[in-house]
């Protein structure tokens, strides 16, 4: 029995010992990772135009959106636009409430960043 317990008592100890060296380890393998960018704050090329759909969720949209696919191609229902590059997309479904809006923005040319983000940050719910 006295085995038993040293080899409890060494495994147990040794166990604490790594706890501490694995976050050491884990801490200095952070501290080497690089910082994150800032986000952008470059304003868009074009003012943004309202665009309500149905009616709680609205959309800032460059005047050039142009409806892109047109036939549901959803369950709960959602379009997609396109504006040179840049395609907005917002798909409906039951993400939390019944039938909220979900936006995604995105463009192939690193120049859209800021009409991206402009887009991606202009949707707003409206009050029930």
């Amino acid at each position: 029995m006295t085995i038993r317990s040293h080899l409890a008592t060494t495994v147990a100890a040794l166990l604490v010992v790594a706890a501490f060296v694995a976050e050491g380890c884990a801490a200095d393998a952070i501290d080497a990772l690089p910082e994150c960018k800032k986000p952008s704050t470059s304003a868009p090329t074009a003012p943004l135009q309202r665009t309500k759909l149905r009616d709680s969720f609205s959309l800032g949209m460059p005047e050039c959106s142009e409806l892109h696919d047109p036939e549901v191609r959803y369950v709960h229902g959602g379009q997609r636009w396109q504006c040179g590059t840049a395609t907005v997309e917002v798909v409906w479904g039951m993400w939390g409430e019944v039938h909220e809006p979900l936006e995604s923005v995105w463009s192939s040319r690193a120049e859209d960043e800021g009409l991206v983000e402009a887009i991606a940050f202009s949707g707003r719910v409206a009050a029930h």
